[in-house]
C-alpha cells in the first residue's frame, strides 16, 4: 500500500527536522449513505478528517499543518523502512489503528452536530405544520407525517455515518 508515491498512498521525507522519526498523515472521509430522495448532506455532508500521528500513535496533527507538509515534504526513498518487518507488521498498523480511533471520535462529534442541526430544522418544520393545520384545514395530516418520517429516517442515517480511510502519506523525518 505504501510503496506508491501517488494516489491514495504516498511517501515523503522531511530533511533537517532535527529529530529523526516517522509520522503518518491520514485523510479519512466521514460519510453517510442515504437514499437519493433524502437530502442528508444538508445536515451531515461528507467531511474530510485529517489526522497526523507519530510512530507511537500519538496525535501530532497540530504540529504538522498542511502548509508545513506541502512546503517541507520531498520525495524520498522508503525502501529500508518498508523492508523492516517490525515497522510494517507492528508499528504501521498500530499508527493506522490509533488514527482510526481518533477519526471515529471526531466522527461521533460530527454525528451529534448533524443530529442537532437536523432536529432543530425538522422539529421547527413539524411544529410549524402542526400549528398551521389548526388554522388551515388544507394542511393534511399526511404532510406532517411525511415530515416526521423524514426526521426519523434522517436520524437513523446520520447515526449510521462512518469513517472511511481515503489517503495515507508516510513521512520519514531526518
Amino acid at each position: 500500500m505504501l510503496s506508491s508515491t501517488i494516489g491514495t498512498a504516498s511517501c515523503g521525507l522531511i530533511r533537517g527536522s532535527g529529530k529523526p522519526g516517522v509520522v503518518l498523515e491520514l485523510i479519512f472521509v466521514f460519510e453517510t449513505s442515504g437514499k437519493q430522495r433524502i437530502d442528508i448532506d444538508r445536515f451531515l455532508p461528507h467531511t474530510p478528517l485529517r489526522i497526523v500521528v507519530d510512530h507511537t500513535g500519538e496525535e501530532v496533527t497540530d504540529s504538522y499543518s498542511v502548509a508545513l507538509l506541502n512546503k517541507s515534504v520531498i520525495l524520498g526513498k522508503m525502501d529500508s523502512l518498508l523492508e523492516n518487518d517490525v515497522f510494517v507488521e507492528t508499528m504501521l498498523p498500530d499508527m493506522i489503528s490509533s488514527a482510526t480511533e481518533i477519526a471515529e471520535e471526531m466522527g461521533e462529534q460530527e454525528i451529534e452536530k448533524g443530529l442537532e442541526r437536523m432536529k432543530h430544522i425538522l422539529d421547527h418544520e413539524i411544529n410549524r405544520l402542526t400549528a398551521l393545520q389548526k388554522k388551515n384545514k388544507d394542511i393534511r395530516p399526511d404532510e406532517i407525517q411525511a415530515a416526521v418520517e423524514e426526521r426519523n429516517t434522517l436520524s437513523g442515517l446520520i447515526k449510521k455515518a462512518r469513517v472511511r480511510l481515503d489517503a495515507v502519506q508516510l513521512i520519514r523525518k531526518e
